[in-house]
């Protein structure tokens, strides 16, 4: 999918499916993610089952409802307080770990939905990535850019640049 393109009535699974992955790579539950997702966890079970059998399709609803629970989730770290909840969490990052799955620091929002795009592997070169785009990001806007502008350069919506603009901590330009 192309920033500012709108998105069809069906779409295909990857991106769905990756983010699921990442947010149970950082120990999110799937009975958590469906929660914010409002969508029942056997559903996700089954999203991410079809998607392994078949090329795998979401409606619109749902691939939307998915990256909205991703955007939430994945910058923070699910804090569980009880001993089962502590197990939840580190049964969730080992079998994450165990499938390749990759956390969401390895993807570039604008790659989630690329069948073709892998995640960085290297997570210390992931998060050196990551700092030499915000230093990029930050530098851009300083010189006059807008965020349609660097959205379409970086071929991401500008609500990615508007997130990560908010994670980082990142003025815009006045």
């Amino acid at each position: 999918l192309n920033a500012g393109e709108p998105l069809p009535v069906v779409a295909s699974s990857v991106g769905s499916v990756r983010r699921i992955r990442a947010l149970l790579a950082i120990g999110w539950a799937m009975p958590a993610v469906a929660e914010v997702c409002g969508i029942n966890a056997g559903m996700l079970q089954h999203i991410m089952a079809d998607h392994q059998r078949s090329s795998g399709m979401v409606t619109r609803a749902t691939h939307e409802a998915i990256r909205k629970a991703y955007d939430e989730l994945s910058m923070k770290l699910p804090q569980p307080t009880t001993p089962g909840q502590k197990g939840i969490v580190t049964r969730s990052k080992s079998t994450a770990a165990k499938r390749g799955w990759a956390p969401p620091l390895a993807w570039d929002d604008g790659d989630l939905d690329d069948p073709k795009a892998k995640p960085y592997r290297d997570l210390r070169a992931t998060r050196d990535a990551v700092a030499e785009k915000d230093e990029e990001l930050a530098e851009l806007l300083s010189y006059g850019f807008t965020v349609p502008e660097l959205a379409r350069m970086w071929k991401i919506t500008p609500q990615s640049i508007e997130r990560r603009l908010d994670r980082r901590g990142i003025e815009r330009a006045a």
